[in-house]
């Protein structure tokens, strides 16, 4: 039935078998929102009594454990969080200390990703209003501490 919409509560037991609604409920509640569209992409064996679509519950709730399990793999390298990133956004104050080097450090970096990431920020630090990404941030604080580590030896000067 097309618009209805199914709550599901922890004092309902699970049933063996049930339609697309009912089971997007139920993955709603213990899991996250999902909309009865999806199940039918996901790949499970489909009975249809009277011409309606009805899945087994068990199967259902395997395959989404499965496959959060491979996302969990597949998408731990793509949060960019500040858990990844300790240290944070970047505020303009920092931008600004570091972009003094930028153009040294553009000319110092070899790889071809950096040189386009450097080009990239040295070319958005110019609007005031832009501010890095955590990731940006991060790459920035990288290329910035292996310059400065490398260029600020200590010279030792005798009278």
């Amino acid at each position: 039935m097309a618009g209805r919409c199914i709550q599901w509560n922890d004092d309902l037991a699970l049933p063996k078998y049930a339609d697309r609604e009912t089971c997007a409920a139920i993955i709603s509640h213990f899991y996250f929102p999902i909309k009865p569209r999806t199940i039918a992409t996901w790949p499970l064996v489909v009975r249809k009594p009277n011409r309606s679509a009805i899945y087994d519950v068990e199967e259902i709730l395997t395959t989404l454990k499965r496959n959060l399990n491979q996302r969990m793999l597949i998408s731990r390298h793509k949060m960019y969080t500040l858990s990844r990133y300790p240290k944070g956004g970047m505020d303009r104050l920092e931008l600004n200390r570091m972009m003094k080097l930028w153009p040294k450090i553009m000319r110092e970096v070899s790889n071809p990703w950096a040189k386009r990431f450097s080009a990239d920020v040295w070319e958005r630090h110019s609007d005031p209003v832009w501010l890095p990404t955590l990731k940006q941030a991060h790459f920035i604080r990288i290329l910035y501490i292996e310059f400065v580590g490398r260029d600020e030896e200590v010279y030792l000067v005798e009278d």
